[in-house]
């Protein structure tokens, strides 16, 4: 496989805030294979146990990374988890994963499958944002939202604690 542009490791790099452990890692390497680019990870939540439910977020999500041209996906999936609280397993490895490099972009039916809650949202997108993760939620219609589109959307959507 053939290395990226330099436009390409430059745009990668300037997701990562200075000093991220990952953007050091990638100084050193010096550039990223186009694999690395395109991994992503699928996050599929329902707070009630319903196997067809998360099996349909699941086929809908797959099936957009590959229009989107994500070549390497993974699968994380809490079903019967509330979203209130982000200690849920498969939520846990995602975001290990997510921060230790191995994918670049994470992608849920809507914020909401992540958080309701917009400051544990807005915390977690932080601290992905420093890991050079993207976010996109594909039925807000977002991507890369800044704090006060998380808020808006989860309040415009009804879905939020507060």
């Amino acid at each position: 496989m053939s290395n990226p542009s330099r436009a390409a490791v430059d745009a990668r790099k300037a997701r990562f805030k200075p000093g991220c452990r990952v953007e050091l890692e990638l100084h050193e390497r010096g550039c990223l294979k186009v694999s690395e680019l395109k991994n992503a990870a699928i996050y599929c939540r329902v707070a009630r146990k319903d196997n067809g439910v998360i099996e349909q977020q699941k086929a809908e999500l797959l099936a957009y990374a590959k229009a989107q041209g994500y070549e390497n996906t993974t699968v994380y999936s809490d079903n019967g988890f509330s979203g209130a609280d982000l200690n849920r397993p498969a939520f846990m490895r995602m975001e290990r994963d997510a921060s230790s490099g191995k994918v670049g972009t994470i992608i849920t039916k809507n914020i909401s499958r992540i958080s309701r809650n917009s400051i544990s949202l807005s915390d977690w997108l932080e601290r992905m944002e420093c890991c050079g993760v993207s976010f996109i939620s594909v039925t807000d219609g977002c991507v890369d939202f800044t704090i006060t589109d998380i808020k808006n959307t989860l309040i415009r959507n009804g879905k939020t604690d507060e």
